[in-house]
């Protein structure tokens, strides 16, 4: 059910990527950070701000803030292929691989299974 969720994920990035008004790597960027800004907000903040002010501190928050890092590069790589497979441009062997990687990124916790 989450991989299907995260097909979700991929249609609201390709709303935000057609409605900003920049190049390609600002778009990428901005939309990026943004979109891993929200769902840090979303699912990580609540439990670090509370355990993380404790008196015992637990590396369990160091080990959630790399995975933070990985996200936000899982978040960048989705942005990314969703704006080389909007392009007119692009030819269709570089159409196929964005389709075929995006495809991975949606069901990598499947996969990973």
């Amino acid at each position: 059910m989450q991989c299907t969720a995260d097909l979700f994920d991929f249609v609201g990035i390709y709303l935000c990527l057609s409605r900003v008004l920049a190049k390609g790597e600002m778009k990428i960027t901005a939309l990026a950070v943004g979109w891993g800004t929200a769902e840090i907000i979303g699912t990580r903040l609540i439990p670090l701000w509370i355990g993380a002010r404790g008196t015992e501190f637990d590396w369990q928050y160091i080990q959630e803030s790399f995975g933070a890092n990985v996200n936000l590069v899982n978040h960048m790589t989705v942005a990314a292929l969703l704006w080389i497979w909007s392009r007119n441009d692009a030819k269709k062997l570089h159409l196929l691989s964005a389709v075929v990687f995006l495809g991975l990124l949606s069901y990598k916790s499947a996969l990973l299974q």
